[in-house]
Order: structure tokens, then C-alpha cells, then sequence
């Protein structure tokens, strides 16, 4: 539990770091979550259901997910509560039984994948 605590001690400082203005402050705090992922994907599989690990998760994203529903940058009909935590473990998830050498352009396609499916549809 203490080293789960760390990662989001190490994120919402990160998250207070970045400028209140930026509007792709939800990309650039999710590239860092999943930043956290690479580095301690052993770890995953042994993440409790710990519902403060989850509010404080939520809390450390909330400004930044409501600037980038606003910004056109997520779908409307992103739910924090329900997503966040679906979108990082499938990001998360892309990093098991990866070889080392292979994880950073994983995470980046997967990355990739990802954000072009919560982006809002144009028709």
C-alpha cells in the first residue's frame, strides 16, 4: 500500500506542477501516470481495491479531466469515477509480459490507441 501511496504522492505533486491553464493538462498527467506504470508494472497485479487509492486518483484528476471535456479534448460522456481507473489499467495492463526493450514503444502505440478512442467523435 505505501508504494501505491508514493506513486500518487509523486503524481499530485507533478499534478500541482502543471500549469492551471493547459489544456492538455489531462494528456500530460495521464502520460505520467502511465510513465508510473512502466516503472512499476511488477507491482500491478498486486494494486488492492483500495477505494482512497481510488478517490485520490479521482481528486488528482479532477481539474484536469473537466479542462479537456471542455476543451473538446474527451468525449462528453467520459465518467470520471468509471473511466479513469478503465483507461489507466488498460494502459496499465499493455505493459504485461512485455519485454524491457519493448516497453516504451508499447506504451506509446497503446498510448496512441487509447486517446484516439476517448477523443469525441466528429462526424
Amino acid at each position: 500500500m505505501a508504494i501505491f501511496h508514493y506513486n500518487l504522492d509523486l503524481l499530485e505533486k507533478y499534478a500541482n506542477r502543471i500549469k492551471k491553464d493547459d489544456e492538455e493538462c489531462f494528456m500530460t498527467l495521464l502520460a505520467s501516470t502511465v510513465n508510473l506504470q512502466v516503472r512499476f508494472h511488477a507491482l500491478i497485479p498486486y494494486l488492492p481495491d483500495d477505494k482512497t487509492l481510488t478517490n485520490r486518483l479521482t481528486a488528482i484528476f479532477s481539474e484536469p479531466v473537466t479542462k479537456a471535456m471542455e476543451a473538446g479534448e474527451l468525449r462528453p460522456d467520459f465518467k470520471i469515477n468509471e473511466d479513469l481507473t478503465l483507461l489507466i489499467t488498460m494502459l496499465g495492463s499493455s505493459m504485461l509480459y512485455t519485454p524491457q526493450k519493448e516497453k516504451r514503444s508499447r506504451i506509446k502505440r497503446a498510448f496512441k490507441l487509447v486517446m484516439e478512442g476517448i477523443k469525441p467523435a466528429f462526424l
